[in-house]
Parts: structure tokens; sequence; C-alpha cells
């Protein structure tokens, strides 16, 4: 599983720093409670998620005994709330700019080496992030509006620090935990009805239709130090349709000179395409059984009035596409004019970061 974020816990316990610590770089002895430095997309994985954590951002950390699960929620006993602080870097401290990013403890206290209960062998840490701040029960379905689009992704770690390593740098891997799913779709624009069907702008709303919106965290498996746990939908309460529920997916704003683009039609005439992107975050499910659509598209077109749109679907019949968590699952697709479903170009599924286009590690779909 690729690391998308590492994050250091560095003990300031007086005269236990050394010249061989994992983290070369002074900072002021006070204390032994628990600062948290933070690199994101350091290293091999430097294409992954750079610049992910900004000012006042949060993540929450337990530390849980054997067997316990740990709870996350606001006020739970045993979790810390740590914020990022925007870092200045220090001439005379160049290490620094390897670890930008510094989170300090909330008003309510952190962690200390003195309080934490260890298994007998080692420490576990569990975290999560939520860029919302607050503490997801489900995924947000208007994820139409950019802030519920954001808030509705959520980053998980899980790290085993054996005891001889008390007191040094402690890493967590962060991973997406939820899926993501991205549709692009290019579609030929004209002025009038007599030049062709769709205006600028027609594609108006794109929604993955019935889709699992709660989720559970698999905190009694045994995994590998550093991996993701196993995140899956779930129905969430109160809710009809089985706990299914629509998601409206985010218009990713396109530069204008990738927006447009002038091409040629079936019979070689010159034709201008618009190029749309949405994107929409799910946890990790499968698809509903065959014969159930997955995707949605209103598309409006010329003649009919500013309100009124055209209903167009798209279901996959590739049995092999699937969501998995921290992973995207990207669509090219074609919306034909005189036809309600819509045809798959290609399919992949891709790493969730800053994939190149060599990464390429999953099914691809040609009609």
């Amino acid at each position: 599983m690729h690391r998308i974020a590492y994050i250091l816990f560095t003990c300031l316990l007086l005269g236990a720093c050394s010249a061989e610590q994992e983290v070369a770089m002074t900072l002021p002895q006070e204390n032994d409670q628990l600062d948290f430095q933070t690199s994101v997309g350091n290293g091999s994985v430097v294409v992954y998620e750079q610049n992910y954590f900004n000012p006042g951002d949060e993540i929450r950390i337990c530390c849980p005994e054997a067997h316990a699960t740990p709870n996350f929620e606001d006020g739970a006993d045993g979790m810390y709330i740590y914020t990022y602080k925007e870092t200045t870097l220090q001439p005379e401290n160049p290490d620094w700019s390897d670890w930008p990013y510094k989170f300090q403890p909330s008003a309510s206290g952190g962690f200390s080496w003195r309080t934490l209960q260890p298994t007998s062998i080692y420490y576990v840490f569990e975290a999560r992030h939520f860029p919302g701040k607050s503490y997801l029960r489900t995924v947000p379905v208007g994820q139409d509006k950019e802030e519920e689009f954001k808030n509705a992704d959520m980053l998980i770690a899980h790290h085993r620090q054996i005891l001889e390593k008390r007191g040094q740098a402690v890493q967590l891997t962060f991973h997406h935990a939820f899926a993501m799913v991205e549709i692009t779709v290019k579609l030929p624009v004209s002025e009038t009805a007599a030049a062709g069907p769709y205006p600028e702008n027609a594609l108006r709303e794109v929604y993955m239709r019935s889709m699992l919106t709660g989720y559970t965290v698999n905190y009694s498996e045994t995994i590998d130090n550093d991996a993701l746990r196993t995140v899956r939908g779930a129905a969430a309460e109160g809710v009809g349709d089985e706990g299914r529920e629509d998601i409206r997916m985010y218009r990713v704003p396109i530069d204008e000179k990738e927006e447009f683009e002038t091409g040629t039609d079936d019979n070689g005439v010159p034709v201008k395409y618009q190029k749309y992107i949405f994107r929409g975050i799910v946890p990790e499910q499968d698809f509903l059984e065959s014969g159930k659509e997955f995707l949605y598209f209103k598309v409006h077109q010329h003649g009919q009035s500013e309100e009124e749109t055209t209903l167009y679907r798209f279901e996959p019949a590739d049995k092999n596409l699937t969501l998995l968590s921290s992973h995207i699952l990207a669509f090219r697709l074609d919306i034909k004019e005189n036809e309600f479903d819509v045809a798959m170009i290609q399919a992949e599924l891709l790493p969730w970061g800053r994939a190149e286009a060599d990464m390429e590690i999953g099914p691809k779909s040609e009609p």
C-alpha cells in the first residue's frame, strides 16, 4: 500500500536525545510530552500528497491497550487532538526543511511517555485525520459542494513501536480510508441546436446512485505494521433504501486551455469539445447486483428550459471493476447524442495520490 503521510512523534525527555536518534534535529527539551513532527510525501513517495496539511488541521491519536477498540469521537477517553501550527524554518537548523509540519496538543492536553500503556512488547498507535475537524459517521452526500467533498476524505494510520524504542521518534504512515470515483467526460458543444444538441456547460450534475455512506474499521484484525486497516461501507442509520443514499459528485475546476479543445467527429467535421471531471468519495463497497445503474448524468440540451435536463445512466458491465480503499476508480466515458446509456471508453484503478501516468495498476476495458 502506498504511503501518503508520515507523522513523527518526538519525545522531549531531558537527556533522552542522542546523536543516533532517528530525527536529526535539535528541539527544546522541556518535559516528557510527545510533539508531533510531520513530513508529507517524503522520499520515495514524493509524488504523493505534498502540502496535504494546512495550518489549523487536526489529527486524532489513540494509544489503545491490547485488543481495545480506539474511540476517536469528540471527548473520548484516551484520545488526544493535535493541531498543525505553521512552522518557521530556522537558518541555524536546516534539518527542519525535511519536517515542515508541527502538531501541538490542544487545550485538553496530549500524550506523555510516563502515562502511555504499552502491551508486553510494544506501544500501539492508531490515528485518524478528519479534514472537517469533526468526527465522520457517514460520508457527506452533497459532495457537489467543494467543502463537503473535501470533508468526505478520512486518513487513518496504525503503528506498533517496540518498547526498546520508547522515547524515540514514532512514524505513522497515513492512508486514505475510502475510495474515490473520478469521471472524465467530453461533450461536443455548439451555439445552436442545428449544429449539435449540447451548449456549453451542458453537464449539470453527476451522482452515484444508492451507495453505502456509513463505514466500519476493523480493529480486531492483525495487520502488518503501518498497513491500512480494513475499511468497508456500511448502511447509514435512519436512511431509506436499506441505508443507501445518492451522492452528488464534485465538478473539478479545469483551466480554460484544457477545458475546451477542437477535434473532429466520426465524419471528419471539426467539432469543439468541452471536458468535465467529476469526483466523489465513498467507502469501499461492492457494486449493486447486475441491472442496477451506478452513475447518473443530468445533461442540458438546446431547446430545453434552463432548469430542464435529460437523464443519462452508466452501468459498469465489467465485473472486474471495484471500489477499493485508498484507490481511485477512474473512468473515461462517452455520452451519445441519441442514447441514454453512457459508454465506457476506459477504466483504471489507481493509487489515491498524485499518481504518474505509468502507475496504472487496474483493469482496462475498451468497447
